[in-house]
């Protein structure tokens, strides 16, 4: 008790006033909502998140899931090299009593908001720059008949990040500063994904240019070329601040070798968006089953953090489910005639 009480005189002003705000969020606290909550809290982020992004990747629009993989990895990359920057304890370190939910690591900021707070609005507003250039080309008139559908993506995008910050700190397992500012993280690289991409990307690869056919194949492979350099930094940068945690960099890493080394050097031409319901189910069930194989490998081969090079086999790991998310499965979907895309040699 001593401890505890010493452990409380060293706490700042700011996180004594956050468990404060937590002891009164659980005064309203019950059973079932607890369980809810408990679930809520990770099904509605890193889950969403998973189930999301392979349902854009494969069945949807492979362009935008592969930027919402890149960004998603990094928004979770970058909020984790932070926690280990900061070292803010957990509040229930002060204050057992308010844990409501075990869970390990460090407070701040809140990896759960953060990532709630980009991936609800960039998967209700983000369109890729192609499909922003068509959607330009539209009538007024389709634009006001779609304001009420405007409305509830806004509110979506607002509540769900709020709901998720709440059960963050209702579960003590984050200070609402720590929920605040992982709000903050996720709306920074939801506006970067929103603004910065297309007009980085129009510099890549949307030019008036009509050279030669020997001209703009040059131009496809230096702009490959730049763009999986620009993962690669984005990849270095995570492993420089996560230090210990290097899953997220191999995941981006891997993407952009599966998406411009393998598949776009392939023969075909996928596209997300043709086939059947039932092509579709298929493919999202074979594209996550072969996205887990490098996962369960690496669990059966009882790789732990006891090997001297744990890092390189976990970088490896998740850069091998990146790869093959992005590069190999649509190439699967294609050989087993389960995407309507026609083939075309590049």
């Amino acid at each position: 008790m001593t401890e505890l009480t010493a452990a409380s005189k060293e706490l700042h002003a700011v996180h004594q006033w956050g468990i404060e705000v937590i002891r009164a969020v659980q005064n309203f606290s019950h059973p079932v909502l607890t369980e809810i909550l408990k679930v809520f809290t990770d099904a509605s982020t890193y889950g969403f998140v998973v189930f999301i992004i392979g349902l854009y990747l494969w069945c949807i629009d492979y362009k935008k899931g592969l930027h919402l993989a890149y960004a998603a990895a990094f928004t979770s990359g970058l909020n984790g090299g932070i926690k280990r920057i900061l070292k803010v304890p957990r509040p229930f370190t002060h204050a057992p009593e308010i844990m409501l939910k075990s869970i390990g690591g460090f407070s701040t900021p809140s990896g759960h908001s953060s990532i709630s707070s980009f991936i609800y609005p960039a998967v209700l507003f983000y369109k890729p720059l192609r499909e922003k250039l068509s959607k330009d080309s539209q009538s007024s008139s389709i634009e006001t008949k779609g304001s009420a559908s405007s409305k509830l993506k806004i509110a979506a995008a607002i509540i769900l990040p709020l709901l998720v910050g709440f059960s963050r700190v209702y579960l003590g397992v984050h200070y609402p500063t720590d929920v605040l500012l992982g709000w903050a993280l996720g709306a920074f690289i939801f506006l970067a994904l929103m603004f910065l991409l297309p007009a980085v990307e129009a510099r890549l690869s949307f030019s008036n240019n009509t050279d030669e056919e020997n001209t703009q194949s040059i131009k496809f492979k230096k702009d490959a070329s730049i763009r999986f350099t620009l993962a690669a930094i984005f990849s270095f940068i995570l492993i420089l601040i996560s230090k210990e945690k290097v899953n997220e960099a191999g995941v981006i890493l891997g993407l952009a070798f599966g998406n411009i080394r393998i598949l776009e050097n392939s023969k075909y031409n996928f596209d997300a968006s043709s086939g059947s319901a039932l092509q579709k189910l298929l493919r999202f069930i074979i594209g996550a089953a072969l996205s887990c194989i490098p996962i369960l490998v690496f669990y059966l081969l009882k790789i732990d953090s006891s090997y001297a090079q744990y890092r390189l086999y976990r970088f490896l790991e998740f850069f091998a489910v990146g790869a093959v998310a992005s590069g190999l499965a649509p190439i699967i979907f294609c050989r087993l005639k389960l995407s309507g895309g026609e083939n075309a040699d590049r």
